[in-house]
């Protein structure tokens, strides 16, 4: 697959936004994050969604899996609070119908991502579902970088292509 000069010029500032990222949270050398910097850019992100059994999100999860996958999009959204200057929440939309708030990712996963997204990176949330039968969880997969890591249309939804990294 070709890229164009800004397309490139845009994987590499994400993957130094994330290596520094990673260089400040974890304590790592410069050349031990670049690495895992250029892995989570190629590949997908997988985590889970904290904070889902709060308020009525559990209905609200209920009610999601009864809509067509088509319908359903998953944002994240940069939202500093008091508790948490790098707080990003996970909104999802039913077209047609609302959005409602769902829950936040991990904080691990927030403190390397926080940065990059204040600087212009736009994690792209292109896969997910639901985990759990009486108490439901929700799974993401995102792409760092929008257009590099695809999902074969006609995909099932529990089902994705690429290589994945699941940030604990």
């Amino acid at each position: 697959m070709r890229y164009s000069p800004a397309q490139l010029h845009d994987i590499r500032k994400t993957v130094m936004l994330l290596a520094h990222s990673l260089r400040k949270a974890k304590g790592w050398n410069m050349s031990v994050a670049l690495r895992w910097a250029w892995k989570m850019v190629r590949s997908e992100v997988v985590t889970h969604v904290a904070g889902v059994t709060f308020g009525r999100r559990q209905e609200a999860i209920d009610r999601l899996m009864r809509y067509n996958a088509r319908r359903v999009v998953f944002t994240l959204r940069r939202t500093p609070n008091q508790f948490d200057e790098n707080a990003v929440a996970v909104d999802v939309t039913v077209i047609g119908k609302g959005t409602v708030q769902m829950g936040f990712p991990p904080r691990h996963v927030v403190q390397l991502l926080a940065s990059a997204m204040d600087k212009g990176c736009c994690p792209v949330v292109y896969d997910w579902h639901v985990t759990g039968e009486q108490t439901h969880g929700l799974r993401l997969s995102l792409s760092l970088v929008p257009g590099l890591v695809t999902k074969a249309a006609g995909t099932p939804r529990r089902q994705a292509s690429g290589a994945r990294i699941a940030i604990r």
